[in-house]
């Protein structure tokens, strides 16, 4: 049986992300992923400026930098392609980072180079926690055990670390279906550096640049009137969106580049940490993408919990000040990620022409000031 100070279930961004800051503080941890075969896989992740400030205390940021699409600026329009609101990225400059969007497969291949092989066990699905002896003992499901002083779950939204320490706390099922595809092919000049969403009869559709012959997109469809399995039932559903919505889904291959998900709601957590062990990423705080800041805020997180795991000599006083000095964030913005998703769900043509009246009459300032609130890292 192996024994490590800090044992991390879940080797998504957020786990990998820790793994990276422990390595690099000479901590001893393990890192433990369930997937047999371990290789950097998914589609494209946004990365906003929080992210990339985090990143740059890793030594990744230029790398990133090299393999990733600068987005200049932030772009929402309606049904038939009308501007609702932009944002101009360039006056968040005093921050030193940009936004970027790439693939999640490049930032996870980054991240795992930090790690060396005898610190990451693969094939590794937990099954059982054992509280009762002085050090927490791990039971998985090919029957290996572990042991560990501390415990950092960071394995997505169907936690199995959450379900064992909060088994109250359940994913709350919801009718909306997620879309997320690549598609090949080269926007419109308008389109190239901006992170672009499309509102229209309550479903979202949003697509950026990945690649200069790449674009990610993603899509929310709120209530399906049909089950939607094929990339024709998606353009079906996306019938009365732009005719851009129309181009990038039938340049995607379905094949190796669509992935279809529900959207269960995951309650706010009272408490992130207890009895030795500490919720992070989307095991903690699975928000809506409305906001684009899944992946970053798991980033932010990891960050601030390596800090206080460095800092703090007591170790479980270490979850105490992280959650003081950074759930109160966390929920802040899942919070603003719900609101704006209730925005873009609404259906009602009379709402939602009084909506985006809303949208276009609102200064520029009151979304850039709630964005520069997210983008801002507290000193550590």
């Amino acid at each position: 049986m192996d024994h490590a100070r800090l044992a991390i279930i879940g080797g998504g961004i957020a786990g990998l992300t820790l793994a990276n800051f422990l390595e690099q503080a000479q901590l001893d941890y393990q890192l433990y992923e369930a997937a047999v075969d371990y290789t950097p896989k998914g589609l494209g992740i946004w990365l906003g400026i929080n992210a990339m400030q985090v990143m740059r205390r890793l030594g990744l940021a230029e790398a990133i930098y090299e393999r990733a699409t600068h987005l200049e600026a932030l772009r929402l329009m309606d049904q038939k392609g009308g501007l609702l609101r932009q944002l101009d990225l360039s006056q968040f400059k005093t921050l030193e980072e940009q936004v970027v969007c790439l693939s999640r497969q490049d930032l996870q291949a980054l991240l795992l180079k930090g790690i060396p092989t005898k610190r990451l066990k693969t094939g590794k699905a937990l099954q059982e926690i054992d509280f009762a002896t002085q050090s927490l003992t791990l039971t998985f499901t090919d029957g290996h055990r572990s042991t560990c002083d501390l415990l950092i779950g960071a394995d997505g939204l169907k936690s199995r670390v959450r379900q064992l320490l909060f088994p109250t706390y359940r994913l709350r099922p919801n009718a909306a279906r997620c879309f997320r595809g690549i598609a090949c092919l080269r926007l419109p000049e308008s389109f190239r550096r901006a992170g672009n969403e499309v509102w229209a009869g309550g479903d979202l559709f949003g697509f950026c640049h990945i690649q200069p012959e790449e674009v990610f997109w993603w899509s929310i469809k709120q209530q399906p009137k049909a089950e939607i399995r094929t990339l024709q039932d998606i353009q079906d559903a996306m019938a009365h969106f732009p005719e851009i919505v129309e181009q990038i889904i039938a340049a995607t291959d379905v094949r190796s580049r669509l992935h279809a998900a529900e959207l269960p709601r995951l309650p706010f957590l009272k408490r992130h940490a207890e009895r030795r062990i500490c919720l992070l990423g989307d095991a903690a705080n699975a928000m809506r993408p409305n906001l684009g800041q899944g992946g970053s805020m798991a980033i932010e997180s990891a960050y601030y919990l390596a800090n206080c795991l460095m800092q703090t000599p007591d170790s479980e006083s270490a979850f105490i000040q992280y959650e003081k000095q950074y759930r109160s964030k966390l929920h802040w913005v899942k919070q603003q990620s719900a609101w704006v998703g209730r925005l873009s769900a609404l259906s009602h043509p009379v709402i939602v022409g009084l909506r985006n009246l809303g949208l276009r009459l609102t200064p520029a300032n009151v979304a850039a000031w709630q964005l520069a609130s997210i983008y801002r890292l507290k000193s550590v």
